[in-house]
């Protein structure tokens, strides 16, 4: 069996990554998953509803409860980038929540995974995907592009970025997600939410281990790697314009 990432909940990162940093993902691996997830999507159910803005401005900003974590570990100016993101995502909804709207109204929002990450998935004949969402249809019902993301993110938290642009590439060849220039935007705001929920989850989980734990120093670890990656994702978003 060959994975994207070892399967487990209390992986810290640098687990997780061994499979990708041996190559042993090769370009065959990402066709086929693209192949699978452009199929399984073209062909879900589209949802019914559509999260009001300030639902989707609260699920983002929700990551001010772990601030004064990262202020104590990685010091003030790293805590006043993350209350920035929190400002700077606010502002990015209430600007593109129009074009949110409307792609739910196209029909590019569907009853998907939800939790499509490189530990969910096996890579054996053919890829095989698991352990969706199911006890939570708000985070399993969401745009393709927050779908895709996920995955991508994840690639780009193991210095994997070739791959992450390869399998974008590749499904979108398959399903063009994309069918304005505000897409290419709107899908590295949600690399930067997924990011984001890494951030929030390793903050928690951090708060919960105790300094002198043996797992302390790989959860600080999991928390610096999202750190950067939130920091990295709302630098480009805002070189851009957004």
């Amino acid at each position: 069996e060959i994975s994207l990432g070892l399967v487990g909940s209390e992986m810290c990162i640098r687990d997780r990554d061994i499979l990708l940093k041996k190559n042993r993902v090769s370009s065959l691996h990402l066709d086929q998953l693209a192949q699978q997830l452009s199929r399984f999507h073209q062909t879900s159910e589209r949802s019914t509803s559509f999260p009001a803005l300030s639902e989707l401005q609260s699920d983002f900003t929700d990551t001010r409860s772990i601030i004064d974590c990262i202020g104590e570990v990685f010091g003030a100016n790293m805590a006043e980038h993350v209350e920035e993101g929190m400002t700077f995502a606010t502002a990015f909804l209430e600007k593109y929540y129009w074009r949110l709207q409307e792609r739910y109204e196209q029909g590019w929002v569907v009853d998907g995974h939800g939790d499509l990450h490189t530990g969910n998935i096996f890579l054996l004949k053919k890829p095989v995907v698991f352990d969706c969402i199911e006890f939570n249809d708000h985070f399993r019902q969401l745009d393709i592009l927050d779908e895709l993301a996920f995955l991508c993110m994840d690639l780009d938290a193991f210095q994997r970025n070739d791959l992450s642009q390869y399998f974008l590439q590749r499904y979108t060849l398959l399903y063009p997600v994309m069918t304005k220039t505000v897409d290419h935007l709107l899908f590295l705001y949600f690399k930067w939410y997924r990011a984001n929920i890494r951030l929030k989850v390793s903050g928690l989980k951090l708060m919960a281990t105790a300094p002198k734990a043996p797992n302390y120093l790989a959860e600080k670890n999991t928390l610096n790697t999202y750190l950067r990656l939130f920091i990295y994702y709302l630098e480009l978003l805002k070189s851009l314009g957004a």
